[in-house]
C-alpha cells in the first residue's frame, strides 16, 4: 500500500462515531472506537469508512449512485484535510448542521438520569438493578475479581475515594463486542447516594487487523495499553477517565459512563440529502485529523508525507473501486449468512 503508515482505528465505519464528554469537561464529536487499533497504512481505515456508507446506503434508502455520490463526498473531504495536514476538532462550540443538533440534544441529559437507569437507590445507597437484558448479575468470584482492578485503579489515581466500588455487574453493550467481557462498576464517585459513577470496564483482545498489516507493530505490555495509547494520541481529548487496567489473566479499559454518550441517527436525514453531506463530511474530516495527529509517533509517517499523499493523484480513484469491492462483498457474505441462518445452522444459538 502506498499510503502513509498511521495509527488507525482498524474498525472505522460510521456508527463508530459519536459524542463523549472529554477529561476536561467539555463534549465532542470524534472517533469513538480503537479496539483493532494498528499500525498499518492510512488508506485500509478509509476504505473501511467509504464501504460502510455504501453497506449502510439500502437500510437508509439511498440508491447505489446516491450512495456512491456520498462516498466521493467522503474522499474529497478527507483529501482536503491531507492537503492541509493540520488536525481540528468538533466541541458543541465549533459543530454544525446534524452534530450541532446532536451535542444539543444530549447535552440536556443528566447524570441523574444516567444513574435511574442503570440503579435504584434504598434510603443513602444505590445498587445496580440487573435487568437481563443489558445488566446481568454477576458471580461472586467475577464481582470480586472486578473489584480488585478497580481498587488498583484507585491507588494510582489522586482521587482514590472517587473509585470506592459500591456494586458490579456483567453489562452487554455493542455489536462486535458482544463476545468480550464487560462490566459496569458503581463508584462512589462525588458522594453517594446522587453523585455516584458508573464505570464501564471492557477486555480488550489482540487486534483482529494487525497481523494482515505490512508494517511491524511495537511491543505493548498488554492490550489495554495498546487501545488507551493509541486513543489517547488519536483524539484531541479523551473520554473522561479513560484508562488501561489488567490482572493476571485479561488487560481492560475502563472508562466513565456518560449521560452524552451518544452517536447519530443517519436514517432520520435520509430526506435531506444536504446535512446526510455534511455528516460523511465530518467523519471523513475525523478520520484525517485522526490520522495526522498521530503523524511522527511510533512508527507513523511524518507530517510531511501526510502533506506529499494529499496532493497526489494516484490513490483516490483506486481507494473508492476498493471500498466498493469491500461492500460488495460484505453484501455477498452477508447473503450467505443469512441462508444458512434461515436453513437453521445457526439453530443452537437462538
Amino acid at each position: 500500500d502506498c499510503a502513509p503508515a498511521a495509527w488507525i482505528s482498524g474498525d472505522l465505519h460510521i456508527e463508530n462515531f459519536g459524542c463523549f464528554k472529554g477529561d476536561n469537561g467539555l463534549t465532542y464529536f470524534d472517533l469513538n472506537d480503537f479496539d483493532e487499533a494498528a499500525l498499518a497504512p492510512a488508506t485500509w481505515d478509509t476504505a473501511r469508512l467509504l464501504s460502510s456508507i455504501l453497506v449502510g446506503a439500502p437500510a437508509m434508502g439511498l440508491r447505489a449512485a446516491d450512495a456512491t455520490g456520498l462516498a466521493r463526498t467522503a474522499l474529497d473531504a478527507y483529501r482536503t484535510e491531507l492537503r492541509i495536514a493540520k488536525p481540528r476538532w468538533i466541541e458543541r462550540e465549533t459543530a454544525r448542521g446534524i452534530v450541532r443538533q446532536l451535542l444539543a440534544q444530549t447535552g440536556q441529559r443528566t447524570r441523574l438520569q444516567l444513574l435511574e437507569r442503570y440503579t435504584r437507590r434504598d434510603g443513602r445507597r444505590r445498587h445496580l438493578v440487573p435487568d437481563n437484558r443489558r445488566i446481568w448479575a454477576s458471580p461472586e468470584n467475577e464481582r470480586k475479581r472486578m473489584k480488585r482492578i478497580v481498587q488498583a485503579i484507585a491507588k494510582a489515581s489522586p482521587e482514590p475515594s472517587f473509585f470506592n466500588v459500591i456494586d458490579i455487574a456483567h453489562r452487554i453493550a455493542g455489536n462486535g463486542a458482544l463476545g468480550v467481557r464487560r462490566y459496569v462498576a458503581l463508584v462512589e464517585g462525588r458522594g453517594s447516594p446522587d453523585h455516584n459513577a458508573l464505570i464501564d470496564i471492557k477486555q480488550e483482545l489482540p487486534s483482529a487487523v494487525a497481523p494482515w498489516s505490512p508494517l511491524a507493530q511495537p511491543t505493548w505490555h498488554n492490550d489495554g495499553d495498546r487501545v488507551c495509547a493509541v486513543q489517547h494520541r488519536a483524539q484531541v481529548i479523551s473520554p473522561a477517565l479513560l484508562r488501561p487496567a489488567h490482572d493476571a489473566r485479561d488487560s481492560f479499559v475502563i472508562h466513565e459512563l456518560q449521560p452524552v454518550a451518544d452517536r447519530m441517527n443517519l436514517q432520520a436525514w435520509v430526506a435531506k440529502p444536504r446535512k446526510l453531506r455534511s455528516a460523511v463530511e465530518v467523519f471523513a474530516r475525523l478520520a484525517a485529523w485522526s490520522q495526522v495527529r498521530t503523524a511522527g509517533w511510533r512508527g507513523a509517517a511524518s507530517v510531511d508525507a501526510w502533506l506529499d499523499f494529499g496532493r497526489r493523484n494516484d490513490w483516490p480513484q483506486v481507494l473508492l473501486q476498493r471500498a466498493r469491492a469491500g461492500a460488495a462483498q460484505n453484501a455477498s457474505d452477508y447473503a450467505a449468512f443469512s441462508a444458512l441462518y434461515d436453513a437453521g445452522a445457526f439453530g443452537a444459538l437462538g
